[in-house]
């Protein structure tokens, strides 16, 4: 699916959303298939929603822009629809819990709401934080640095030294880090990269407990300042949580799937 985010140029110096009528094809059809007043249906609703965001794969970056405007600038939609569909989009692509989260998306039509003349100040201020912890390290910029212990010694990310940096946080009370961790060992792409001196991993575990799972090829840091707890530094809404960071640190990746992981290091 393509959904890619645009540039902050793009999204801050848009006209202002106004609740107005605004004449689309694609979204035009869609609410003439779909009332927009009948929403005491969660799950339809959700239904109705992915259907609508699945359709726009492949459209272009400012055609996906301009049909969430209009989407929400819809000729029906009211105060009480518009926080009803804002917090739909939450469910389906901000929740950690969500099986189609895809924050770049939120992030896109957070913005937009953002600007809308009847979102409340109170809604305001919900996304404005949302943003915040969407932006913390965000993909491009370079990684904050921060301290970890290894083998009762202190150390920092940036004492690592290696073209590429998979940097995991992650709590072996978990069953779904416990999976990572299978799925990881299983990764000859990753196995590979590793012998071959082209990636470190680094596992930040805050749970202080040992796994039977622990793969010696990874370096295994406590979290002793409490990055994942406080979401300070870094933004950790579910785990494990994966980044890529190049020789420099940089966010090559953010949130990534191990499958993407992989994408990068199979040729090797």
């Amino acid at each position: 699916m393509k959904y890619l985010i645009f540039t902050l140029i793009l999204i801050t110096t848009y006209f202002p959303v106004k609740a107005q009528e605004v004449e689309s094809n694609y979204t035009a059809t869609f609410w003439s298939n779909n009332s927009i007043e009948k929403i005491n249906d969660e799950t339809l609703t959700h239904k109705l929603i992915l259907e609508y965001l699945y359709g726009m794969r492949e459209f272009s970056d400012d055609m996906i822009y301009m049909e969430i405007y209009r989407f929400i600038s819809h000729k029906s939609q009211n105060k009480h629809t518009l926080v009803y569909y804002l917090n739909t989009f939450d469910d389906l692509l901000f929740q950690p819990t969500s099986k189609s989260r895809y924050v770049p998306f939120y992030e896109l039509i957070a913005n937009i709401y953002l600007k809308h003349s009847d979102i409340s100040e109170l809604y305001k201020k919900r996304l404005i934080y949302q943003l915040e912890n969407i932006n913390k390290n965000g993909q491009g910029t370079i990684a904050t640095n921060f301290r970890y212990e290894h083998d009762g010694k202190i150390n920092h990310l940036f004492d690592l030294k290696s073209p590429f940096t998979l940097v995991i946080f992650t709590n072996s009370e978990s069953n779904n880090c416990i999976n990572n961790y299978k799925a990881m060992s299983k990764s000859k792409d990753i196995e590979r990269a590793i012998d071959k001196g082209y990636l470190k991993v680094l596992m930040i575990e805050n749970s202080g407990k040992p796994t039977e799972y622990k793969n010696e090829k990874w370096i295994w840091g406590s979290d002793i300042d409490q990055l994942i707890e406080k979401d300070d530094l870094y933004y950790t809404p579910s785990l494990p949580s994966i980044y890529l960071l190049d020789k420099d640190k940089r966010i090559y990746f953010k949130d990534a799937s191990l499958e993407k992981i992989n994408g990068i290091f199979e040729s090797l």
